[in-house]
């Protein structure tokens, strides 16, 4: 398997605790590498982080549909992130998983 594979030392370091995944990464394969669970009584979602390697590796944002505050359901979805950019997948992981952002799929009139 060439280097390409080896989970980057970098991403360990800024999902820290999150962190949960491989010591390399398998070509091809959708990876769990860190879970953001969600307070309770919080706007927040669970959160889960995948990185994809073919070789360059690229990360993806799966929020689960969960409810809010107030109880009404919100639907999950997905973002996608290229190669270096595990630092800003951190965050926004982050704050997607305590409420501090959020997707509308609602229109405004």
């Amino acid at each position: 398997m060439c280097s390409e594979y080896n989970v980057n030392p970098n991403t360990v370091k800024i999902f820290n605790d999150y962190y949960c995944g491989p010591k390399r990464y398998e070509h091809g394969k959708k990876t769990l590498i860190a879970k953001f669970k969600k307070n309770k009584n919080s706007d927040g979602y669970n959160v889960k982080v995948y990185a994809f390697a073919i070789p360059a590796v690229f990360f993806i944002i799966k929020v689960l549909g969960s409810r809010d505050s107030f109880g009404r359901y919100r639907a999950g979805w997905e973002m996608n992130f290229a190669s270096d950019c595990q630092e800003h997948v951190y965050n926004i992981a982050k704050l997607i998983n305590c409420g501090k952002m959020d997707v509308s799929m609602d229109e405004f009139i």
